[in-house]
């Protein structure tokens, strides 16, 4: 199976990363330009950079995926604006690219 992943340099991204590709499915990890790469790069996932923000790269980042694990989120905010945002609107952009 091939999936996306977004919130894959988190805590829990990581090791559900792991999990996917010791599956032996494709990972393919939705990243910021500025994010650590490392850990994920180690267990041979493969990078769509993308921003949930303005909804750039992500209609790249689901083509020719199964399945999008979304786990991505806004967890520190000065507003709860902020957290609407980037949660709610990031999650109907990333609908949107998978509609």
């Amino acid at each position: 199976m091939r999936f996306l992943l977004t919130g894959g340099t988190g805590f829990i991204g990581q090791r559900l990363a792991s999990r996917i590709v010791e599956r032996g499915d494709s990972l393919t990890v939705l990243v910021r330009p500025s994010s650590r790469r490392d850990a994920l790069a180690a267990l041979g996932a493969r990078f769509a950079v993308g921003d949930l923000t303005t909804g750039e790269g992500l209609t790249e980042a689901v083509r020719d995926v199964d399945c999008v694990l979304h786990l991505a989120g806004v967890t520190k905010a000065r507003e709860p604006a902020g957290y609407f945002e980037g949660n709610a609107h990031g999650t109907r952009r990333l609908a949107e690219a998978m509609a």
